[in-house]
């Protein structure tokens, strides 16, 4: 997934790709894709105060979770 994104965002840039471009961004971790779940039972969700990520681009994707007690 991240490869297609990659090649999406820089081929609209106008940036001639290579393999060895995108193995280049994966490999030295300029790309970072984190997963986290939708807590089950809100009521022992724990947080974190106020922060802030050094990104250029932030994508969130929404999952629908139905669960079943």
């Amino acid at each position: 997934m991240m490869r297609n994104l990659l090649e999406a965002l820089l081929g609209t840039l106008g940036v001639e790709l290579d393999n060895s471009k995108i193995d280049a961004f994966i490999e030295k971790k300029m790309v970072n894709m984190n997963f986290y779940p939708t807590c089950p039972n809100p009521k022992f969700m724990v947080g974190v105060g106020r922060h802030s990520d050094m990104v250029l681009l932030q994508f969130y994707y929404k999952m629908e979770l139905v669960a079943y007690m």
